[in-house]
């Protein structure tokens, strides 16, 4: 198992993940980053709060950002194909 650390990036912010979590390959921490931004963006939809969180970085023991997951990345496969092409 790997720990992988998952920070924040807001628009003018990045909040550091100072724990991280083990996953046993970056694939499932990256499946990892992107149910935690759809749930960030399904809770916004509840609340009709703006989305404030922007993307996710994944990044290793080391700090090395290994891939920043973006909202449009978590959420735009799950639109409708129609809808997916509007925006």
């Amino acid at each position: 198992m790997t720990r992988y650390f998952f920070n924040i990036r807001r628009r003018t912010s990045l909040c550091i993940d100072e724990e991280g979590q083990e996953f046993a390959s970056f694939a499932e921490a990256y499946m990892g980053a992107i149910s935690s931004l759809c749930e960030i963006a399904g809770d916004s939809l509840k609340t009709a709060d703006p989305v404030e969180v922007y993307a996710i970085e994944v990044t290793d023991t080391a700090g090395a950002v290994l891939h920043s997951v973006t909202m449009t990345e978590a959420v735009l496969p799950l639109l409708p194909e129609k809808q997916a092409a509007i925006v």
